[in-house]
């Protein structure tokens, strides 16, 4: 797995999800989850799915959490050109 944690905060995973329902039509879950726990960070039901939403979500996991940290900086990547972290200057937020 290219983003198996070793330890809280190292990577985040974000994911939406769209609900059909027959009598209300579509809404959406946006959630944050940490990948070395799988707890879920934060997240929200809407019924658009928009950047607005997304950012909202992430915001209120950093501002519980922190940012995830990836060695050295905190700095967060996405996408297949992420590389894994190294193990020294690391920290997170107890929580």
């Amino acid at each position: 797995m290219p983003f198996a944690a070793r330890r809280r905060h190292q990577y985040w995973t974000s994911d939406v999800r769209n609900i059909d329902h027959e009598l209300r039509g579509r809404a959406y879950v946006v959630s944050v989850m940490d990948n070395h726990t799988r707890y879920i960070l934060s997240s929200a039901l809407t019924r658009s799915q928009d950047l607005s939403w997304y950012l909202g979500v992430l915001y209120a996991a950093v501002e519980r959490y922190g940012s995830p940290t990836l060695g050295e900086s905190t700095t967060m990547h996405t996408g297949p050109r992420c590389l894994p972290a190294t193990e020294e200057g690391t920290a997170w937020r107890a929580t």
